[in-house]
């Protein structure tokens, strides 16, 4: 039997999710455009889209992106009520439920992501997002003192995050921020392949996973980055620290490692660092990551950029918001000091507890045969689900599924995409790539991950104090999660 890949909304999985979908959106018919000092995409609000995967002749990522106009209706529940919301046909779809407070994190399988990693062969790193960050940052500092190596010793680095920013990621999001020191003093510590000190030249961005999608529009407070990047510390923008609709507020996960709102001491919407110097505000300097040691401001403000908040539209697109972010063409990669450099390695680093769902056609937030059934109601509604159903495609049975790959002409982007624009940067470009994705993969590994429909026993104590159900996540994420477990 075949599983087919199926779509989804709502909330972002933590194992905090209701069995409604913590972000569900009605859809809407505003239009949304990318101004290009902001984004590099514009979003054209039509229901079918022609999209040419990977680059264009000049290597430039496409930057087409869908829409849905306001064509049929779809109903959403409303996430800040946990209640059904109808669309002026009257029809209905979640029911309400309630949210679990951060703490047990589980995150879905990353088939796409996955591959998109593997086709860096020996510079991928696939960790999950709920084991050991540490042990993780260091499988990707290796991955990039490799590639140091491999290009002759280059010291230009570009670095790239893509931070889920919906409800539940805050712990992912604190316990990354909070090795940011880790993460700087590695860079800083890089060598030649004879052993002496690089002396790199790092630039550091960090945007969200949030690329937008019709059923979010009407509950965003926030324009969604589209790659764009995060230029303020968390401090100035804590009210992205409430999740879609009010259901959750954790500012914590930014003061707790940005005391000292360490920030950009230039125009430039990026860290950068090197024996030289750095463009970081002057600060006291305190110890962020509780190692007993006085934390430098370059490792503050990292900590202070990676707390992304938790409002962004709960269909994760990391795939696309990273070429985005990618985009020779977008505002912070042109002009005298581009983020990108042509003569820079580039890694990057992906977090994310859903899979993918870069979409291409967003008419596939109507179609019904991706969505799961409400066990409340025994109708099909859009949800997370629709991700997963639309994007990957299994075979399998009796809940237990293999073989599972990326399901091209599903409706979201094809993974050729990325893999293409990969191979244009190394092959045209010279570039030694490293990625690093914190996800949905097993604590034993990426091939030990068992992907299967949810079972009673992938619930956590606080989901079954809810009183979430199997059947209630299976309806809003379409597959049971790929890790899981209390998080470190």
């Amino acid at each position: 039997m075949e599983l087919r890949s199926r779509l989804v909304l709502g909330c972002a999985l933590a194992l905090g999710c209701g069995p409604t979908g913590g972000s569900g959106d009605t859809e809407s018919d505003t239009e949304s455009t990318g101004d290009s000092t902001s984004s590099p995409v514009t979003m054209t609000m039509t229901m079918t889209m022609t999209t040419t995967p990977g680059t264009d002749s000049t290597g430039d990522p496409d930057t087409t992106a869908g829409d849905s106009t306001d064509e049929g209706t779809t109903t959403l529940e409303d996430p800040s009520t946990g209640t059904d919301t109808s669309t002026d046909d009257g029809g209905s779809s979640s029911s309400g439920g309630t949210m679990v407070e951060p703490g047990d994190i589980q995150a879905l399988p990353i088939v796409r992501i996955s591959e998109v990693c593997e086709s860096l062969e020996g510079g991928c790193c696939l960790e999950s997002a709920c084991g050991d960050y540490e042990a993780s940052l260091s499988c990707f500092t290796d991955r990039i003192q490799d590639a140091v190596e491999a290009s002759g010793d280059e010291s230009m680095l570009d670095v790239v995050f893509v931070v889920d920013n919906t409800l539940n990621t805050t712990p992912m999001q604190q316990a990354l921020a909070a090795r940011a020191p880790q993460i700087v003093t590695a860079l800083q510590g890089l060598q030649t392949s004879g052993g002496a000190d690089l002396g790199a030249d790092v630039n550091v961005m960090v945007t969200t996973t949030d690329f937008g999608n019709p059923l979010c529009t009407p509950f965003e407070t926030h324009p969604s980055e589209q790659g764009s990047p995060l230029t303020t510390p968390c401090t100035e923008r804590l009210e992205r620290f409430t999740s879609i609709g009010g259901a959750q507020v954790d500012e914590g996960a930014c003061t707790d490692v940005c005391p000292n709102e360490a920030g950009l001491a230039d125009a430039r919407p990026y860290i950068n660092f090197n024996p030289g110097g750095d463009n970081i505000d002057d600060v006291d300097l305190v110890d962020i990551d509780g190692d007993g040691n006085l934390d430098t401001a370059t490792s503050q403000a990292l900590a202070c950029l990676i707390p992304t908040g938790l409002d962004g539209c709960g269909f994760e697109a990391p795939l696309e918001n990273m070429l985005q972010a990618l985009n020779p063409n977008a505002a912070w990669n042109t002009g005298g000091t581009p983020f990108m450099r042509d003569d820079a390695n580039l890694a990057i680093v992906l977090i994310t507890n859903e899979a993918d769902c870069s979409v291409m056609d967003y008419s596939i937030m109507e179609d019904e045969s991706l969505q799961e059934t409400n066990p409340d109601t025994g109708m099909p509604g859009a949800t997370s689900a629709i991700c997963w159903n639309a994007g990957v495609g299994c075979d399998g049975a009796d809940g237990v599924y293999d073989n599972c790959t990326p399901e091209e002409g599903g409706g979201l982007q094809p993974t050729s995409r990325y893999t293409s624009y990969f191979d244009f940067l190394r092959d045209n470009e010279g570039k030694e790539i490293v990625m690093l994705v914190l996800g949905g993969v097993s604590l034993n590994g990426a091939d030990q991950t068992v992907i299967h429909d949810w079972t009673d026993e992938d619930l956590s104590m606080a989901g079954l104090a809810a009183g979430i159900t199997a059947e209630d996540n299976q309806f809003n994420f379409g597959i049971g999660p790929g890790c899981g477990g209390a998080f470190p």
